[in-house]
């Protein structure tokens, strides 16, 4: 990740639009053309992150599925989440809040 603190939260780039069902989630990325899929855990990460609106950090979302997936050690739900974020985060789908998302710079071809 970018950021190694847990506390940073996440935002979702601005050209980003996304469907979630209890599947899992597309995404699709407007400016790359490009469509990614989630499993059914990723699409309930990327649904926390949406509802955080851009105040989510990696910690409240390990704490949010500790408590619901109890059976899973704390430490493993850090490491799968956190691989999440960063896979998300290379794409380009999502960056720490407070980063501006990149800009397109356009040439007027008149």
């Amino acid at each position: 990740m970018t950021t190694n603190n847990r506390n940073s939260s996440w935002a979702i780039a601005t050209h980003v639009r996304a469907t979630c069902n209890v599947d899992g989630a597309v995404l699709l990325d407007i400016d790359k053309g490009l469509c990614y899929s989630l499993n059914a855990v990723g699409g309930r990460i990327w649904q926390v992150l949406e509802a955080g609106d851009g105040k989510s950090s990696t910690e409240d979302i390990v704490d949010g599925f500790a408590k619901e997936f109890t059976e899973v050690p704390r430490q493993q739900l850090e490491l799968d989440i956190e691989s999440c974020l960063r896979d998300l985060e290379s794409k380009a789908l999502i960056m720490p809040s407070g980063r501006a998302s990149p800009t397109k710079t356009y040439k007027n071809k008149s």
